[in-house]
């Protein structure tokens, strides 16, 4: 097997690699030649030689390799993270300056928001700050709703915007009427607010007195876009 041919990512493990290290487990160690198929298995010392004989390759324990992977795995999306952050503290000001800013010199039109935690604090300002509506559409995320902590914390938000006389309209897909947490939801929040669902709905989308809007700026959701030109607000 030819390296481009076993080339995969550095905290995958391939089918050679597991039937190699699967019979390895089972036997306590290989000749070290039988790892030929599998260099990945070395890499990521999932296989390491014998002290008393180089040429045999012993296994490590499974719990071991597994916590080696996902620290690779967890390092390397660490790292996705930083560049992320970089790329959009250097566009930010390229933004502000591309684009014509109709809302005030102080405040860009559009501004790119690099992580989840930080697209949540600017939700959560924007609806402190707001008086009226709360517009939003919400495809269905499992990751959401096995999150209490998350559930419990928007429920607070959106009582708190509730309470001063706001109102929220919100989209989600038919799926969501079969889960507790989102029924509940509704059931517990009191005040202006009207949830409908349909079969597809767009990304999501929330809109805070028809002057910002938030969008998602990834596949994964971690990047988003805030915006507040009146133009694209209208259109949404």
């Amino acid at each position: 097997m030819t390296p481009q041919a076993h080339h995969h990512g550095t905290e995958e493990l391939c089918d050679a690699g597991l039937e190699i290290y699967a019979r390895a487990l089972r036997e306590g160690h290989l000749p070290g030649a039988e790892a030929a198929a599998a260099p990945c298995l070395i890499d990521n010392g999932m296989l390491h030689p014998a002290v008393e004989d180089l040429d045999r390759l012993e296994p490590v324990p499974p719990t071991v390799a597994l916590q080696r992977l996902l620290r690779s795995s967890e390092e390397r999306i660490a790292d996705e993270r930083r560049r992320g952050q970089r790329m959009a503290d250097v566009f930010e000001p390229l933004i502000r300056l591309g684009t014509p800013n109709a809302v005030g010199e102080d405040t860009p039109a559009l501004r790119i928001l690099s992580s989840k935690e930080r697209t949540t604090q600017a939700i959560e300002e924007a609806m402190a700050e707001a008086r009226s509506e709360l517009l939003a559409i919400q495809p269905h995320d499992s990751h959401v709703t096995k999150r209490p902590e998350i559930l419990e914390g928007a429920m607070k938000r959106d009582q708190a915007f509730l309470d001063r006389g706001a109102r929220v309209r919100a989209l989600y897909q038919h799926t969501y009427r079969h889960a507790p947490s989102s029924r509940a939801r509704y059931e517990q929040l009191t005040g202006d607010v009207e949830a409908r669902t349909l079969d597809e709905v767009t990304d999501r989308l929330i809109i805070v007195d028809r002057t910002v809007a938030f969008i998602p700026a990834s596949t994964d959701r971690s990047l988003a876009l805030e915006i507040r030109h009146p133009a694209l607000i209208a259109y949404f």
